[in-house]
């Protein structure tokens, strides 16, 4: 199989003008078509951080402040205020996709980036029995699922406060259920996916393996797990126990499948994206790499990442749209991540590549600001932060502000 190059020269100072130009014009789009549906329909149930509304929060925030116009700012009180009144009456699950887990993650986030002011600590005593019940739920039906199940949770108080006793709880629960293989040091976990429920051993980012790593990254990032010796062994296990899963990239174009192999002996080609496959593999081996200091890891990060700037034709990325979850902007949220980390051209150049394909998707006269989202063969309009245009808007708008994209953190990157 042939393939495409990103050559590491220096991409000139006239395209990435143009590139700016055109992105500023689609941003702009976007944020104005977000502001007349807010304007004109009216909203309902607050649906969780990687639903509609919240991620039209986050992407508001971020574009009044990039733009000094109020009327953003004055909507995205109003939005905030709504969707406050909301919480009150309405529960929308525990979740850190679609419910309390990942809603008070982002007011933390918020917070902290001095976009809001809002006191909601009152609020947030209410719920965090719920969660940490609902939790516990999941965790005795090894549901460690980072968007849905316990993972999420675990996240919102690892965010909040490192010291909380559930998150003891979790940690010293996940290190005696985990699976432990002594002749290859591998430590595994099962966990339910799909509308079966199926368990296996997920590799993803979104739901399986690869979040958990991360997850165990921060944690010893945090003072107050950074000696953890449970912590490492479980890091490492985990780490070792992916990289067994590594198939023939150049048989199967993609370093990894998405489930295992032990169950799964008949590899598929895993798409390039945020949600599943080499890309966010590749960045929980560069984490734990730092993590623990094995530098091999980081190399092998590296091999994968410039590896999948080769992928470029639909056969070998399988990207139909360009959602952050697994489209063009997530893979461009990717690559601008390693390029921050590495400063390496060939990252920033894949990077430009896919924000010109994001740009260049926009095909829809009746989408939404020219854009829709493809589910089960299905094109539709789609406002959230993980699949639709708010999402998209982030990622574009990372590249015009040459920001830090630390609104990548929601998705497990920074």
């Amino acid at each position: 199989m042939s393939y495409c190059t990103f050559k590491t020269h220096t991409i000139s100072l006239h395209i990435i003008f143009n590139l700016m130009k055109d992105t500023e014009r689609r941003v702009t789009e976007i944020a104005e078509c977000i502001y007349k549906e807010m304007k004109t329909n009216p909203y309902h149930t607050a649906q969780g951080l990687f639903g509609d509304y919240f991620g039209v929060l986050l992407f508001l925030y971020y574009y009044a402040d990039f733009t000094k116009e109020k009327k953003y700012t004055l909507l995205a009180e109003q939005v905030l205020n709504k969707l406050l009144t909301q919480l009150e009456s309405n529960i929308p699950g525990f979740s850190y996709a679609g419910g309390y887990a990942g809603i008070f993650y982002l007011f933390r986030f918020l917070q902290e980036k001095k976009f809001i002011s809002v006191d909601f600590l009152d609020s947030e005593e209410i719920i965090e029995n719920y969660l940490i019940k609902q939790a516990r739920h999941c965790m005795q039906i090894n549901d460690y699922d980072y968007l849905h199940g316990s993972l999420g949770v675990a996240l919102y108080f690892l965010r909040k406060n490192p010291d909380h006793p559930f998150l003891r709880e979790f940690i010293e629960f996940i290190y005696y259920t985990a699976e432990k293989e002594a002749l290859n040091h591998t430590v595994k976990w099962k966990t339910p996916y799909g509308r079966e429920r199926v368990y296996d051993y997920h590799l993803s980012l979104s739901h399986g393996m690869t979040s958990m790593a991360l997850f165990l990254c921060r944690l010893l990032k945090s003072e107050s797990f950074s000696e953890s010796k449970d912590c490492v062994t479980m890091l490492e296990g985990c780490v070792n126990y992916i990289l067994l899963q590594e198939i023939d990239h150049t048989r199967y174009v993609s370093y990894f499948p998405n489930t295992s192999l032990e169950n799964n002996p008949s590899p598929v080609q895993s798409r390039l994206a945020w949600c599943f496959g080499d890309l966010g593999i590749a960045w929980a081996l560069w984490q734990a790499g730092i993590a623990v200091n094995k530098r091999q890891w980081q190399d092998k990060a590296i091999e994968i990442m410039e590896h999948a700037t080769r992928r470029v034709n639909w056969e070998q990325t399988l990207v139909n749209d360009c959602g952050l979850c697994h489209g063009s902007a997530g893979v461009a949220m990717l690559f601008r991540r390693f390029y921050l980390e590495t400063r390496e051209q060939i990252f920033y150049n894949a990077w430009v590549h896919w924000l010109d394909f994001t740009l260049n998707f926009k095909r829809f006269d009746d989408g939404l600001a020219g854009f829709k989202t493809v589910e089960l063969q299905e094109w539709k309009d789609d406002m959230s932060l993980l699949t639709g245009i708010s999402g998209i808007g982030l990622s574009l708008l990372s590249f015009i502000r040459d920001d830090l994209q630390e609104w990548d953190e929601l998705f497990l990157l920074s």
